[in-house]
């Protein structure tokens, strides 16, 4: 659009129009829009709106643009209109139907889906989208060639509209309904306002546009009643409504028949791990990797690979990368042995107005299986990420969108800077957690990093070891935190003693290499029983215990595991070391460690 929508704005002011700026493929306001139903903009507003193509232009109904709109939004409601032969003026073309442009008239009040049907009116308090914008599925508006602007004058309201459209029905009910829309007399005006609110109650009408309804209807009565009658009534109507059914009971199951019903099958993303249709959250302090692991993670889902040695099923997925330049990104990517076949569609920049429709319609078009927002406080527009109640709105509407669309949401996340763990240890309000379905915790544990899990359903990940493998240059599966400290601690002593040219006793091994005695003690005795180490004396005074590396040219010690049992994002680590190089899955290399 860009300056195609500054010129097209212009010309609108020039016809008389008010305008207001719409959030760019979408409907709503990007301003508080009040006082333009009173003034219309300036040039130099309209400037600071419009220039570029991040915004839809909005066109003010009611007096200030002399303007009432019918908005037509289905088949039925095209064809009723036709049928009923209205003069012709200025149309719009939208997504599935139509806006006409007719004058204003003051009897003319703003009303949508009249009687059920999807036929709006836009009048005083109301806006309509305008050429050329663009809506949320990417159409763009357009004036109807032969009945825009400038082929035809606005025209009338036809003041008939209602009373022709509601008597179409055939059958007894619905002629006896229009006949109410034409206007009753004095004696049935509030006996027929109490039948038409059940009707607009039973469509699902709020109570603003009750009152929109009803205030229409009142104009046909002979005599209309006093609008302040109108307002109570309706509003009297509308609350004794609601009071009937907050009074209903809700649907009580006893404890034997719930315990009866069959198991529902969970469809996982990840199996046991991450459920469709839900959301997960994964927790770490800056570079320690839960980027890196997130996204070799959608790599394996692309592929349909596993993921942790847990299924996957296979399928697109959105990245939402706001925080890294795409320069950085892509070598990432190549790093870990993307193809680029694989079917990862990649944002880096996404409309602050309203995030989460944007993405709403990315999903619509792609239709994914997994998104991964990262990190979570670029996408959310929260005034305090400590507070309760605003982060427990923003967590459930991005998990209502996983729902609604069957898919799985990932927020990467960053944790406080405090060494607590789990729950205590994220970063704002915890209510984070509130509606997540899985939380993926990283740490550092040394050179290596921990992961776990904390499910709602599902089987947690105990918490399992990612260790440096310098033979590889891969991250291998540990076991445990203990058994990542004791491999470390192993390989301190190994390196340590290579640098001694004599035997030395474990006082000395103590002395040089820190960490807990308990682990240490063990990591010694590790490395003796693989061979690596060498243990010479009987351990009494006079004739200590003293280790010595037990040949020269020894390597790294070897990971807790047999190469057979290691496989880690779906690749067999008991492949060559040429072949493996193939595959950057999850290096602990500074160069690749990126957040």
């Amino acid at each position: 659009m860009g300056n195609d929508t500054l010129t097209m704005a212009m010309h609108y002011l020039k016809r008389g129009f008010s305008l207001i700026p719409i959030n760019f493929m979408d409907k709503r306001p990007m301003i508080e829009w009040a006082e333009f139903q009173k003034r219309r903009p300036t040039e130099t507003e309209l400037r600071e709106w419009f220039q570029g193509d991040r915004a839809n232009i909005g066109i003010v109904t009611g007096p200030i643009s002399n303007l009432a709109v019918i908005d037509l939004d289905d088949d039925v409601s095209i064809e009723l209109f036709q049928q009923y032969n209205f003069p012709e003026s200025c149309m719009v073309q939208t997504h599935r139907g139509f806006h006409i442009f007719y004058r204003y008239h003051p009897s003319i009040k703003t009303a949508v889906h009249l009687h059920g049907l999807k036929m709006d009116i836009r009048s005083m308090g109301g806006y309509v989208v305008a050429p050329p914008s663009i809506n949320n599925v990417g159409v763009q508006y357009k004036w109807v060639e032969g009945y825009g602007l400038d082929d035809l004058s606005v025209s009338d309201f036809p003041i008939e509209f209602l009373t022709k459209f509601q008597s179409r029905g055939k059958s007894t009910t619905d002629t006896s309904m229009a006949e109410l829309y034409t206007g009753v007399s004095e004696g049935q005006r509030n006996a027929s306002l109490t039948r038409l609110m059940g009707s607009w109650l039973k469509d699902g009408l709020s109570e603003a546009e009750c009152l929109a309804m009803a205030d229409i209807w009142n104009t046909r009565n002979h005599p209309p009643l006093p609008d302040n009658e109108i307002v109570a009534t309706t509003r009297g109507l509308f609350k004794r409504y609601a009071d009937q059914r907050a009074s209903q009971p809700t649907d009580l199951i006893t404890l034997g028949n719930l315990l009866n019903e069959p198991e529902e099958e969970i469809p996982w993303l990840i199996k046991d791990t991450l459920p469709m249709g839900g959301s997960s959250i994964v927790v770490a302090k800056p570079k320690v990797g839960k980027s890196t692991i997130v996204r070799q993670a959608m790599l394996n889902v692309a592929r349909g690979e596993p993921f942790l040695d847990r299924e996957t099923i296979s399928g697109p997925a959105i990245y939402l990368a706001l925080e890294e330049k795409r320069s950085e990104i892509r070598r990432h990517f190549k790093d870990m042995g993307a193809k680029g076949t694989e079917l990862i569609y990649l944002c880096v920049s996404i409309g602050r107005q309203d995030p989460l429709a944007c993405l709403k319609t990315m999903i619509e078009k792609i239709k994914p299986v997994w998104v991964v927002i990262d990190p979570l406080f670029k996408f959310i527009d929260v005034k305090d990420g400590n507070s309760y109640s605003e982060m427990s709105k923003a967590i459930e509407r991005i998990h209502g969108l996983a729902r609604d669309n069957n898919i799985h949401i990932t927020l990467v996340h960053h944790a406080s800077k405090s060494d607590r763990s789990g729950g205590d240890g994220i970063l704002g309000s915890t209510a984070i957690f509130g509606g997540i379905d899985t939380t993926i915790i990283m740490k550092s544990a040394g050179k290596s990093r921990t992961i776990y899990t904390i499910q709602r359903y599902g089987v947690d990940i105990d918490e399992t070891v990612l260790t440096f493998d310098p033979a590889t240059r891969m991250s291998i599966l540990g076991a445990s935190q203990a058994t990542a400290a004791s491999v470390s601690l192993e390989q301190a002593i190994i390196d340590f003693l290579k640098l001694q040219s004599q035997p030395i006793s474990e006082d000395t091994i103590n002395q040089n290499v820190k960490g807990n005695s308990m682990v240490r003690y063990s990591a010694l005795r590790e490395a003796v029983k693989k061979g690596v180490v060498e243990k010479t004396g009987e351990g009494k005074r006079g004739n200590p215990y003293l280790y010595r590396i037990k040949c020269s040219d020894s390597v790294a010690v070897p990971g807790p595991h047999a190469p057979e049992a290691i496989n880690f994002f779906g690749f067999d680590f008991t492949k060559p070391p040429d072949e493996a190089h193939k595959f950057i899955e999850f290096s602990m290399d500074e160069e690749l460690i990126l957040s």
